[in-house]
């Protein structure tokens, strides 16, 4: 967007706003799922009802057909406010109704509340919003309690439920009032960046819902390359381990405890359990074949030739740090190159292509962008966190 058609689109915001062509918006879904790696983006809730509240309307009004979105995202020349409207304009993508019109804009009471605080108030929710701001209205304490003890809201009486909405709506455009008057006392400037930020959250919502393509070949083929990668190196580190401690029993040892790892490294006792046989089954279905009996061990790792001062810590910045000083022997040295590699190469597998990969949903990966949720304004990304990928 060129510099022009910004200043132009924040012209246009702040008339909305002076004219008070804004609506206060609020939708009741379905309990989003919990189901492990799932996100709203690709496990998206039913729409049950929406509140509509114009501000120059004395009534809230309350609509079970999700089809009022389409004059509200796409034609409507007006302001949507909500308390994390981006949900709500989810629901309406999830629709196929979408939000690319120009004439959309929004003031996210939470992303406000974060931004006239000086970013301060972090994830406010709607009711910590209020208190903040002296603002006495609160939800209907039955329904709020159903709904955070697991009842899904389509189950609720009907008209419980849109009391409730009534109660989000109005308290929204109390919450709103109060931040539009203070948002009037700021500068010129501030309010420029207060209105950039609003579009900024439009902008990556619509990333979110269009998603992150991937190249499915391309992670197929290195997902089997590290798994078998992480396969030969659990077996190196499981050889080293036994040479280290000097204790040749199968199963004892695993690379991926901290613990064993310490116990390479520091020295110390290696309890486990050891089947044990006493005799043979005389009788029975098993007669003829061995009995055995799970005995409690003790084995003595031999501490390292060069004791450390270090403390006991395994994470990769102790480990960099005693293969630097603490002069190991040459097992001990190798075992740690490896179990560094293992580190980096189970961290690549698990996290980038076995973990991202439960997230993704036709081909897509739908990222969650936060806005409001650091102290120092950084927008943060999670389910899962793009931001973090390893270049």
């Amino acid at each position: 967007m060129s510099n022009h058609a910004f200043v132009d689109k924040c012209r246009e915001y702040r008339k909305k706003l002076d004219s008070g062509a804004v609506s206060i918006i609020d939708v009741e879904t379905t309990l989003i799922s919990n189901e492990k790696y799932k996100t709203v983006f690709n496990n998206t809730p039913e729409f049950i009802c929406a509140g509509i509240l114009g501000l120059s309307k004395p009534e809230t009004f309350i609509t079970e057909n999700y089809n009022i979105y389409e004059g509200y995202t796409t034609a409507t020349p007006r302001i949507l406010s909500g308390h994390n409207i981006s949900y709500d304009l989810l629901i309406a993508y999830s629709k196929s109704l979408g939000f690319s019109s120009k004439h959309l804009f929004v003031w996210d009471t939470m992303l406000a509340e974060y931004l006239l605080s000086d970013q301060v108030n972090t994830g406010f929710s709607l009711e910590q919003a209020c208190e903040f701001r002296g603002i006495t209205l609160h939800k209907e304490d039955e329904v709020s309690q159903l709904i955070k003890s697991g009842v899904c809201p389509s189950t609720i009486d009907k008209a419980k439920l849109h009391a409730y909405l009534e109660q989000d709506v109005l308290m929204t455009k109390e919450l709103y009032l109060k931040q539009k008057a203070e948002y009037d006392k700021r500068s010129p400037a501030w309010q420029s960046m207060f209105i950039n930020q609003q579009f900024f959250l439009l902008n990556t919502l619509r990333a979110s819902c269009n998603g992150m393509k991937i190249d499915e070949p391309f992670v197929t083929k290195n997902k089997l390359e590290l798994k078998d990668k992480m396969t030969l190196l659990e077996c190196d580190l499981t050889r080293l381990m036994w040479i280290i401690s000097g204790l040749h029993v199968v199963g004892v040892w695993n690379p991926g405890s901290n613990a064993d790892i310490g116990l390479m490294l520091y020295g110390g006792i290696k309890k486990y359990d050891e089947r044990v046989q006493i005799g043979v089954y005389k009788t029975g279905l098993k007669v003829g074949q061995p009995r055995y009996k799970v005995e409690k061990k003790g084995y003595q790792v031999p501490f390292p030739v060069i004791r450390t001062h270090m403390s006991t810590s395994v994470d990769e910045e102790a480990l960099k740090t005693y293969l630097k000083y603490a002069s190991p022997d040459a097992h001990r040295k190798e075992f740690i190159e490896k179990l560094l590699e293992y580190k980096d190469v189970s961290k690549d597998y698990n996290t980038y292509y076995e973990g991202y990969m439960n997230f993704q949903k036709d081909g897509f990966i739908n990222p969650k962008y936060n806005h409001g949720y650091t102290p120092t304004g950084r927008l943060t990304c999670s389910k899962p966190n793009l931001q973090n990928i390893k270049s």
